[in-house]
């Protein structure tokens, strides 16, 4: 190893993502923000969430569409839109393995 460089080593580490988020709800106050709700992740190596919002078709993780992360089961999308957007829930465990 070089000077200043560092190499961590594991066994926990593993190449299998989380299951699906499951359960998503969204449902909007007067104020027009959304209240994202879903069923929680169980496995034993979940880490947190991601949370993405989207227009019509769903293309897969894109950081200029996250609009959170949360170790919670719910989370307020502060930014109304005139358009009704769409929002997917993925799960990260924690070798950084996402959910599809």
């Amino acid at each position: 190893l070089e000077a200043q460089s560092l190499a961590v080593y594991t066994t926990a580490f593993n190449n299998t993502p989380p299951a699906p988020v499951t359960g998503l709800q969204a449902t909007q106050a007067p104020d027009g923000k959304k209240q994202l709700k879903w069923q929680p992740n169980r496995e034993a190596h979940f880490c947190y969430y991601r949370v993405y919002r989207y227009g019509e078709h769903w293309s897969g993780p894109d950081s200029a569409r996250q609009i959170g992360s949360t170790v919670a089961t719910e989370l307020l999308d502060e930014s109304p839109s005139d358009r009704e957007p769409n929002y997917h829930i993925t799960a990260v465990d924690q070798s950084d393995n996402s959910s599809p």
